[in-house]
């Protein structure tokens, strides 16, 4: 996971480690930089092996759906007062 890597060094760390074979998930405040850089990347190495969710997808209705149906049945008993990010990891650690 690569922090700032929409932009800068950053960017360019993200690249060296795609480069490698590395899977990366870079993270950043500007989601348009970070889809453009995971293109740019992805592109230059010849790989498929950015993504800016941990994911690597964007969510769908299923996955809003398939959080409803867990929320709100019996194996969800033990769920208090917690907010649900559901977000593939897209804002993690921020």
């Amino acid at each position: 996971m690569v922090s700032g890597g929409g932009t800068g060094v950053g960017k360019q760390i993200a690249h060296t480690l795609a480069g490698q074979g590395d899977r990366v998930v870079i993270i950043g405040r500007r989601r348009e930089l970070l889809a453009q850089a995971r293109a740019e990347i992805n592109e230059a190495t010849g790989t498929d092996h950015v993504a800016d969710t941990l994911v690597g997808r964007a969510g769908t209705p299923a996955d809003v759906a398939a959080a409803i149906r867990y929320i709100t049945s019996p194996e969800a008993g033990y769920l208090t007062g917690q907010i649900i990010g559901l977000n593939g990891g897209a804002v993690l650690g921020r």
